[in-house]
């Protein structure tokens, strides 16, 4: 409304109006509308008692009014807001010379599960697994729960011993416990999160935190638009679990892998509009070779679990064949290579199994397998899976393959 006014009170009309004999003086109500459309707040007491002992026109009131230090102090503030209001102009990838440019800090996604760090790192905020609720140590568990893991513990030892293999039991932590100092705010738990609790209790979990967060020393060990390791995050958890395994001086497996630099954007940053993305490694090529997989079967039946993958890798420095029970940070595509695909580079044969910590009898002895890892992502420790699920019974024929679908539940106790 002021701008309005001033372009009226600016006019060549005007002027002829307000130099005219006989120009009443403002009324108390066109005061107190002056007032409030001008500055923004009702005329006090004291300026009203001052209109009407020395009165002038609406126009002269207009006038002083535009031209008192209020209203400009009132015209900067609504620029101010009008600005912190407009869409800011952004980057869709993290540079420190652009920093200011990308995602704020503290911005959440659309949909709540991602929100943005220092540096331009993303981290799961919400979802299913109330995951920093666990990580605070707020979440709620049942009162069995850490009982559930030592049983389950025990019977992957008993398990392995059985097989004749040798066993890891390894749980990935998550970026949030590697990456704590880039979260977008400190965080206060008022409590231990469950792997510590496990830990604690004395159950014997390969939880490799120290080795992530020192090899960040020399390059990321997370990508930072994802949830997932890094290439070189993967190659050093690969280390750690040789070294669980009995291993004393593993080899490296990225040695004859080729790679190219492709930019897209990981499970965190594509929750955003536009799309955040970052520069990734990807094998080009490599010396395993994927000899069977059903990928595209339980992709169709709406799944992950059930997946499984054969690498076969004859010149392999490492003579042992090995099988990975495990989820997403276990498995391996064109789009992500993660434990079980680097263990592929360096041992003769490896199978995957999507059964986070899982275990399969039959898989372990018809691969004729030296080496079993049980493998699960630290925010997925609220479940307890199962002693034992039959990949058969996840992945076999169904009576109507159209309708097929595959009930993740299945792998966890109720």
């Amino acid at each position: 409304m002021a701008g309005l006014v001033a372009d009226i009170l600016g006019s060549a009309e005007h002027a002829e109006f307000a130099s005219s004999p006989g120009v009443a003086p403002a009324t108390p109500d066109e005061v107190r509308a002056l007032y409030r459309g001008l500055l923004g707040r009702p005329a006090r007491t004291d300026e009203l008692e001052l209109r009407a002992g020395t009165p002038v026109g609406v126009s002269v009131l207009a006038r002083e009014l535009l031209g008192s230090g209020e209203h400009a102090e009132n015209a900067a503030l609504i620029e101010r807001q009008e600005q912190a209001a407009a869409p800011a102009a952004r980057v869709n990838t993290w540079t420190p010379d652009l920093a200011e440019w990308h995602v704020p800090v503290g911005e959440q996604s659309a949909d709540g599960v991602s929100v943005c760090g220092r540096d331009g790192f993303f981290f799961i905020r919400g979802g299913t697994n109330a995951s920093l609720d666990h990580h605070l140590g707020r979440g709620d568990l049942p009162t069995d729960w850490s009982a559930a893991w030592r049983a389950l513990v025990a019977e992957r030892r008993d398990s392995a011993f059985q097989a004749g293999v040798r066993l890891s039991q390894l749980v990935v932590p998550d970026k949030l416990a590697v990456y704590e100092d880039r979260l977008p705010t400190r965080l206060d738990p008022v409590g231990p999160r469950p792997v510590r609790r496990l830990l604690d209790d004395g159950i014997p979990l390969h939880y490799p935190l120290d080795a992530l967060q020192a090899g960040r020393a020399g390059g990321e060990t997370y990508l930072r638009t994802d949830s997932h390791l890094s290439m070189r995050g993967n190659a050093i958890l690969h280390d750690a679990v040789c070294r669980d395994l009995g291993f004393a001086s593993p080899p490296d497996p990225l040695r004859d892998v080729r790679f190219e630099l492709r930019l897209a954007s990981g499970d965190l940053g594509s929750r955003y509009r536009p799309r955040v993305v970052e520069a990734m490694h990807r094998a080009r090529r490599s010396p395993a070779r994927l000899v069977a997989g059903n990928r595209a079967e339980t992709r169709a039946a709406n799944g992950h679990v059930g997946t499984y993958c054969t690498w076969e890798n004859p010149d392999a420095p490492m003579r042992e064949r090995v099988v990975v029970f495990g989820d997403s940070f276990a498995y391996g595509d064109a789009e992500y290579q993660g434990l079980a695909w680097l263990m592929a580079q360096c041992f003769a044969g490896v199978h995957f199994v999507w059964i986070p910590f899982g275990w399969d009898s039959a898989v372990v002895e018809e691969f004729d397998a030296d080496l079993v890892v049980c493998e699960m992502a630290e925010r997925f420790l609220v479940r307890v899976p199962k002693a034992e699920v039959s990949l058969a019974g996840i992945t076999g024929p169904a009576e109507d393959a159209e309708e097929r679908t595959i009930n993740p539940e299945s792998v966890f106790d109720a």
